[in-house]
């Protein structure tokens, strides 16, 4: 704990600028930064990485809220602006996967979003009493 504080202080502190080997994160994702783990293996379709993912990243945004259905739906909070992004299943179909970004590639009919799949951490519904 005391090395999160150490580089919180260097990010937050006068001069701005993370260290080489701090990654950087915002504060909230730095807490849980721990409990996630990135894909290593890559699906080949964008709709197989969602069936295996727990939580997204879209255009830099973490979203533990979407629902995946006849289409894809994704809710998220930008501070106090609620997104809601929504993809057609033929949409979903279309993604690419972007191997230099590592992120599927995916469009609206307005523009393109980067989606990265995510899987984060998941209490079991489990009585720990059981394991005593």
């Amino acid at each position: 704990m005391i090395a999160h504080r150490a580089s919180a202080r260097r990010w937050y502190g006068s001069t701005c600028a993370p260290t080489v080997s701090t990654p950087v994160f915002c504060p909230i994702i730095r807490a849980f930064a721990g409990r996630m783990n990135f894909m290593t293996t890559t699906p080949t379709t964008l709709l197989a990485a969602l069936e295996a993912t727990t939580m997204l990243e879209i255009d830099g945004l973490h979203a533990w809220d979407f629902s995946l259905g006849d289409e894809l739906n994704v809710e998220c909070m930008d501070g106090r602006e609620r997104k809601v992004w929504r993809f057609s299943k033929a949409q979903v179909d279309a993604a690419t996967f972007d191997e230099s970004l590592q992120s599927w590639v995916i469009n609206d009919g307005n523009a393109d979003h980067r989606i990265i799949c995510l899987d984060a951490f998941t209490p079991s519904d489990e009585d720990d009493s059981a394991q005593d």
